[in-house]
């Protein structure tokens, strides 16, 4: 089974959030409506979003912080407060992911310490190759990244 091959930490994370009676895994009433009712709003809100404001991609900030050092693996700081990392790390691409859009994260630079930021892209159902051709963009406007220092 995958989940006894995995390293502690990810047994862990499995254990909490996709195995039948975990911690954080969503009770089975919340998972229906999450389906049926939830994900088609949040789908409607994006679809209605991009026509109305007539755009081809929205840029955002991949995760709520710079990556961070692996022992840093359940919190990082945000701002000045702890945060779980799962929180910091999935919070700004989940909505796009949950509505099935058009994803795409690139490097978009180191910060002043030399960790890794990433900037999200997500545009209209349909529209990858768009989305594709802006990541190419953007990719020759930064140029080469520097590979964080080790």
């Amino acid at each position: 089974m995958i989940v006894a091959q995995a390293t502690p930490e990810m047994r862990q994370a499995m254990e909490w959030f996709i195995m039948p009676g975990g911690k954080y895994r969503a009770p089975y009433d919340a998972y229906v409506a999450a389906r049926n009712t939830y994900r088609p709003a949040l789908q409607n809100t994006f679809r209605r979003y991009f026509r109305e404001n007539n755009l081809a991609a929205i840029v955002f900030p991949a995760t709520m912080c710079a990556a961070t050092p692996m022992e840093d693996v359940w919190e990082v700081e945000v701002n000045g407060q702890k945060v779980p990392s799962y929180i910091a790390w999935a919070r700004n691409i989940t909505p796009g992911s949950c509505a099935g859009i058009p994803g795409l994260v690139l490097p978009g630079g180191l910060t002043g310490g030399g960790l890794p930021v990433g900037i999200e892209f997500d545009g209209p159902v349909g529209k990858d190759r768009e989305l594709l051709a802006l990541g190419l963009a953007l990719e020759k406007i930064l140029g080469p990244i520097q590979p964080p220092p080790v």
